[in-house]
């Protein structure tokens, strides 16, 4: 009997062994089946201007994704910019990171994070935030088609790009986004940082003119109204590399198909209108916005071809020249739409024939201008925009007995809007 047990209980051992056996290797497989393979995981490249801050995103999404090197084979860049940067970035108690999700095939946004922490926290609280608030645009990354099978002929070595096309693309990922400028409306981007370093805009502008006096004593004055159509170009850019925000700008605009203005009697006669805007400003990020301020001199100019009219002219030609103080505002709706809120002062430094001695030299005044408007970005470096605008001036005619024309005040509004593209140089 005792030897019968000594002889079953090895065979009772080596079938405990084999169970234990078989259940950790069919845990180690749940496991292996459970995990994606790394091949699996999206393919990455993170690059950016703060070496700790994208050592730590690289760590906190190290379990999601496939960090890589090479870009022809990434499905999605992430993109990180700091501002400050150089000596005032050692000196500012608080710093800016910008994380871009970037889709490789097109250059399109997928996602944005915007995180402000003091200097030392900063790496750590963007790599906390990093995969809560950009997962799911990184896995919205479409994959890349699949490379076909070579060809059995030895194909000759592919040529290199050429040296400017390396020299063009933004060591820091950054990528095309619409953004407006005080002042003139412009669509633009910088290099590193979402932005362009040049930009260009073309867009029609319908307007109308709408003219009314207040006080007309003797009844002499007739009211005016246009409605007429403009094109407008925009030309921006961001020449200083230290100070990405920093931005010149200069917009015109020019009244085509014009065949003639009406007074309030109903006779039309030849009309030409036209502006042109001159700025400089600094745009700043506001969290997941934006907001720009410009100072700027301009002319905005309206002229009527009503000489021939028996006792001089029946309405004033104006040259509103003036010096503008404005504000932008831009409020990311999504990865491609933005909302862009735009207003402004004008201080009047002349106001052409309305303010001469015929019509009111002692008058004064001043004007505003306000817009509201939608971009979308179309791709990279292509973008669309509409909006709604109004300019509006008015004045106080302060008259005297003796004067040629009596009336207490004026107003003189601009109502119309634009729909354009805007071609972006990052």
């Amino acid at each position: 009997m005792t030897a019968g047990v000594t002889r079953r209980a090895p065979r009772a051992v080596r079938a405990r062994a084999r169970l234990a056996l078989a259940v950790a290797l069919g845990l180690v497989m749940a496991v292996a089946l459970a995990r994606p393979a790394a091949a699996e995981r999206p393919q990455v490249v993170i690059e950016g201007d703060d070496a700790a801050v994208v050592r730590e995103v690289a760590k906190a999404l190290a379990r999601k994704v496939e960090r890589t090197d090479d870009r022809e084979v990434a499905v999605a860049f992430i993109a990180i910019a700091v501002t400050p940067t150089g000596k005032a970035a050692r000196k500012a108690k608080r710093l800016t990171a910008t994380v871009t999700v970037l889709q490789a095939t097109d250059g399109a946004e997928l996602g944005r994070m915007v995180v402000t922490e003091r200097r030392a926290r900063l790496a750590r609280a963007v790599g906390k935030a990093a995969w809560p608030r950009l997962g799911k645009a990184i896995t919205a990354a479409a994959p890349r088609a699949p490379t076909p099978a070579p060809a059995v002929v030895v194909a000759p070595p592919p040529t290199p790009p050429p040296t400017d096309e390396l020299d063009r693309a933004p060591a820091g990922g950054g990528r095309e986004a619409g953004e407006g400028v005080a002042g003139v409306g412009a669509t633009a981007t910088v290099r590193g940082a979402g932005r362009a370093r040049f930009a260009i805009s073309v867009d029609e502008r319908p307007f109308w003119r709408r003219l009314r006096w207040n006080d007309d004593l003797d009844q002499v004055l007739r009211r005016y109204d246009l409605a007429a159509n403009a094109v407008g170009v925009t030309f921006t850019a961001r020449p200083l590399a230290g100070a990405p925000g920093a931005f010149v700008a200069l917009g015109g605009e020019l009244a085509v198909g014009v065949n003639g203005s009406r007074t309030s009697d109903g006779t039309e006669y030849p009309t030409a209108a036209s502006e042109w805007t001159a700025a400089l400003g600094y745009a700043l990020t506001i969290r997941r916005g934006e907001v720009a301020a410009a100072v700027a001199y301009g002319e905005q100019r309206f002229a009527i071809d009503d000489e021939m009219a028996s006792g001089g002219e029946l309405v004033p030609d104006v040259t509103y020249r003036f010096a503008r103080g404005g504000v932008d505002g831009r409020v990311p709706l999504d990865p491609r739409w933005t909302l862009v809120v735009r207003g402004g002062w004008r201080h009047l430094l002349g106001t052409g024939d309305l303010g001469g001695d015929a019509w009111f030299p002692r008058l004064t005044g001043a004007g505003l201008d306000g817009s509201l408007g939608a971009q979308v970005r179309l791709t990279r470096w292509l973008g669309a925009y509409a909006r709604a605008e109004v300019r509006h001036y008015f004045f106080a005619m302060n008259p005297e007995p003796g004067d040629a024309v009596i009336a207490g005040g004026a107003v003189d509004t601009f109502l119309g809007g634009a729909i354009g593209l805007a071609v972006s140089v990052p």
